[in-house]
């Protein structure tokens, strides 16, 4: 499970549960807010019960419960662990939620999604005071509403930019990092808050609340290779025009998969994703091999490195030769780094990287 820190707990102290463990995260209550913590590091003390989480009244509030209506106008609302924070849920218009105290720099703290988070107060009406312990009405489930309405075959949009992951779990590595707005198709029935979801062939899980049901047409996945990109006029792989094409084209597939072996074009190891980029933007086959790619091109000294050169390194996995990746410029390279990284960006800089230099190659 992935999410933002609440808060340090020292070893030894004592905290309230809200419920059984599940897949290794025990729900408990912390600095006054619902969270999670590893159930490895939990010991239950004997003889307790299950206690009952306490609602946490931050701000400048009374403490007063009550009730407030979703007042969008159209769309739902963002539900946050804290005022900016992550996204708990979305809640659909009209709907109604328990109030948790009084508003305070345009947050109001409520009940959401079973848990404690804050929404925007400028598009909640409030209802009805003084009631205890309210209970959150549940977003309707319309062919317009939330993803708990969907089943497969729907296409979903993707309401804010959000990671697909490879199981229905918050803590499975990420297959990819979808933008707000795209268009996935929801492949079966939801299971632990999770929707199965293909992203233009690429399939994964997406957390329900992240989706909501659409007729728009399915999108298509940036640098699948279907269209390569124009070649570039002649002039060699360290021009501007053609370095800068080079590490815009890999830049695409950041939050692309690792997978040993596989060059693209939904995952790639790190030689395969440099064969990928360099083959549809330049053109020449510099072969799947680092060993290979290392004797292509012109030497390039760090110091004069350009957008769009290859840089390798040593004594990673493995000793000698052993990584590569895309120069784009402000000693950063982009490159598929390993399982759990998957495509991203590094600093050439780094005390890892840094201190495992070999050298750079231009592909003319």
């Amino acid at each position: 499970m992935s999410g933002m820190v609440i808060t340090a707990i020292p070893a030894g102290s004592t905290v309230a549960v809200r419920g059984a463990a599940a897949n290794g995260w025990q729900p408990v209550t912390c600095a006054g807010r619902a969270g999670y913590v590893t159930s490895d590091f939990v010991s239950a003390s004997t003889g307790s019960v299950t206690p009952t989480p306490t609602p946490s009244n931050p701000g400048s509030g009374s403490g007063q419960t009550g009730t407030a209506v979703v007042s969008t106008g159209g769309g739902g609302l963002y539900c946050r662990t804290a005022p900016g924070g992550s996204t708990i849920t979305i809640v659909a218009n009209g709907t109604t939620v328990g109030t948790r105290g009084a508003s305070s720099n345009g947050w109001t703290p409520v009940v959401c999604g079973g848990m404690n988070g804050f929404m925007s107060s400028e598009f909640l009406s409030t209802g009805g005071g003084g009631t205890t312990n309210p209970t959150p009405t549940p977003a309707p489930d319309t062919d317009s509403g939330s993803g708990s309405a969907m089943k497969s075959g729907d296409n979903g949009k993707v309401n804010t930019r959000a990671n697909m992951r490879y199981s229905a779990l918050m803590s499975a590595n990420v297959v990819v990092i979808v933008d707000a707005g795209e268009v996935l198709r929801i492949t079966g029935n939801s299971t632990n808050g999770f929707y199965p979801v293909s992203y233009d062939g690429l399939n994964g899980f997406m957390a329900t609340e992240l989706l909501t049901k659409t007729s728009e047409a399915l999108s298509e996945r940036g640098g699948s290779g279907s269209e390569p990109e124009p070649q570039p006029s002649p002039g060699g792989g360290g021009s501007t025009a053609t370095g800068n094409a080079i590490a815009n084209y890999a830049m695409r597939y950041v939050g692309y998969p690792y997978v040993w072996a596989t060059a693209g074009p939904s995952s790639f190891d790190c030689s395969g994703f440099t064969n990928w980029v360099i083959k549809n933007v330049v053109g020449p086959d510099i072969g799947r091999g680092l060993w290979t790619q290392w004797a292509s091109g012109v030497a390039i000294n760090r110091a004069d490195l350009q957008p769009g050169d290859l840089v390798f390194f040593q004594n990673t996995y493995k000793a000698g030769l052993s990584h590569s990746g895309i120069y784009i410029g402000n000693n950063q390279f982009v490159h598929a780094e390993n399982p759990n990284t998957g495509v991203r960006v590094s600093d050439l800089n780094s005390n890892y990287y840094g201190s495992r230099w070999l050298g750079a190659r231009r592909i003319n």
